[in-house]
């Protein structure tokens, strides 16, 4: 057998520790998503994964890093699902309107609290407050090129301080329609093409 194709000992080591850290990750988001910040604790995140919180604590030393890496991998999947609306083919309005759908979807039933910790953290604490910033200039910016496609007649920097209108729309849509019930999913449809229509205004404006 050829010898590439055997895996040393560290490349086993690491593939386990990756499998590890990952399963640490999905075990602490969910402890976020289902009971909030005050519960956010290593040592029951640890109880929950099954193992040791020295253990725990080799991936993630303090709970800070543990938070920051879901909420980095959480934006990473929204800024996914704006880059995908660019890169499919089909009318702008089209793609823009499927984006703000799922994009609203998922905060409304996960990422939203996610979201809710990493704003109220970044009022508290340096280093939260420049991720939050470092994620939100990547976003305007991924939302900026949507837009320059819906209004090829605006500047860079026009495109992008529309882009910034549009996030604080959905940003605050959100904050506005969780805190008081969901409703059901063909009621948040409506009020999804509703905050869609406006920002099709914002953006031709």
């Amino acid at each position: 057998m050829d010898a590439q194709t055997l895996s040393s000992d560290e490349d086993v080591k690491l593939t386990k520790g990756q499998i590890r850290r990952a399963e640490i990750i999905s075990l602490g988001r969910d402890l976020l998503i289902e009971e909030g910040y005050d519960a956010f604790v290593l040592r029951t995140i640890a109880a929950r994964a099954e193992i040791t919180l020295g253990n725990l604590q080799y991936y993630f030393p303090v709970r800070e890093d543990l938070l920051e890496e879901i909420v980095r991998q959480e934006f990473e999947r929204s800024l996914s699902t704006v880059r995908q609306a660019i890169a499919h083919l089909g009318a702008a309005e089209t793609r823009l309107t499927h984006m703000v759908h799922q994009l609203l979807e998922d905060w409304n039933q996960t990422g939203g609290r996610i979201y809710a910790v990493t704003f109220m953290l970044a009022l508290h604490q340096e280093r939260f407050r420049h991720l939050h910033k470092r994620h939100y200039r990547h976003f305007y910016q991924a939302v900026a090129d949507l837009v320059r496609e819906l209004n090829p007649t605006l500047s860079t920097d026009d495109a992008l301080k529309r882009a910034r209108i549009v996030t604080t729309l959905m940003d605050g849509s959100l904050f506005q329609v969780a805190p008081h019930g969901r409703g059901s999913r063909a009621e948040r449809k409506r009020f999804h093409d509703e905050l869609v229509t406006t920002i099709v205004v914002v953006i031709a404006a």
